[in-house]
């Protein structure tokens, strides 16, 4: 449900882009953006920040098992880098679901064995279609997010791997790397839900409460007087997608006892810093590149998994047009 609207009527949202008063019950905007006018160099001000996050987490959590996702993506691998540069103690881990056709919930395991083996880490699979599927956590995944998330966590979570981890009383922290989309501009770098008739077009007739939701989100957008300085684009992703989607997601990723989730980058700092830098940067990731190869130069030469496709695509045509010329022969 995008907005401030729920599936409850007396129950509303509140947005990143807003703030409660106990006292006075009056919602008002918050400022989303931190004005950090105290250095020249936004990347190496983020590191310096961002490692002492990391230090201070592993300080927190102490007891815990750290479980990184790794995958194809620029996201997941500049997080795997920092953990490298300051020699962490984590595992890493991959969901796996080819019943489910949302994004992470299925991928080709080269790049992630690739970057595995690189590290010397064992890769754990964590398996999510229905054979593997824990019907009792179902069940209170459900019932935990009042229907609202039935993508990709629920293909993700509520699985027997998870549950034998619960038994075990071993306790993982899971760290997620969602809010890094926010910092790499994904809407209006790929011009999608960055302008109000977009975001009327994405949800028009899907029921009238979410139409009003959206209308009432871009009325509060359009008298914001303290947020002008940041795009449609980023604000939409930050309320809406971080603000509803994900917020509903991660209600149901701690069901289980022992096991906690993290956003690594879940940080108004972090994420000013980033959102500073160009927009072309921030849109095809580069700077997420250069962090990655600084921090952990032996990633530098394994592709992305779309480069990785169009390898694997190549080798097998050639390979397909060997064999059948060997058969003729």
């Amino acid at each position: 449900m995008p907005g401030i609207q729920t599936t409850y009527s007396q129950i509303k949202r509140l947005l990143p882009s807003q703030k409660y008063n106990y006292k006075t019950g009056e919602v008002s905007i918050r400022p989303l953006m931190l004005r950090y006018h105290h250095c020249d160099n936004n990347l190496a001000e983020f590191e310096k920040l961002f490692f002492n996050g990391i230090e201070e987490m592993y300080k927190y959590y102490d007891g815990y098992k750290m479980w990184l996702p790794i995958s194809g993506g620029k996201d997941s691998r500049v997080c795997l880098a920092a953990f490298e540069k300051l020699k962490k103690n984590y595992a890493v881990y991959v969901f796996q679901n080819k019943e489910a056709k949302y994004a992470g919930c299925y991928q080709d395991l080269g790049v992630s064995r690739l970057l595995s083996r690189t590290i010397h880490r064992k890769l754990i699979i964590v398996y999510g279609d229905s054979k593997h599927m824990n019907e009792e956590k179902v069940t209170e995944f459900e019932k935990h997010t009042s229907g609202l998330t039935m993508m990709s966590p629920k293909w993700q979570y509520p699985c027997d791997t998870l549950k034998e981890i619960e038994k075990s009383g071993t306790h993982v922290l899971q760290i997620r790397n969602n809010i890094w989309e926010l910092v790499c501009n994904d809407y209006d770098h790929n011009n999608v839900m960055n302008t109000p008739d977009k975001i009327r077009d994405k949800w028009r007739e899907r029921n009238p409460v979410f139409e009003q939701s959206i209308e009432e989100w871009l009325k509060i957008v359009e008298n914001d007087k303290v947020n002008t300085s940041i795009s449609f684009g980023d604000r939409a992703y930050w309320d809406l997608r971080l603000g509803c989607w994900l917020a509903d997601g991660m209600q149901g990723f701690d069901i289980f006892d022992n096991i906690e989730t993290i956003n690594i980058l879940n940080c108004r700092i972090f994420i000013s810093l980033l959102m500073e830098l160009d927009a072309k940067v921030r849109g095809t990731r580069s700077f997420e590149v250069e962090l990655t190869n600084k921090w952990c130069p032996a990633f530098a030469n394994i592709p992305y998994e779309e480069d990785y496709q169009d390898i694997t695509l190549f080798i097998r045509k050639w390979k397909g047009k060997i064999v059948r010329k060997l058969k003729k022969h």
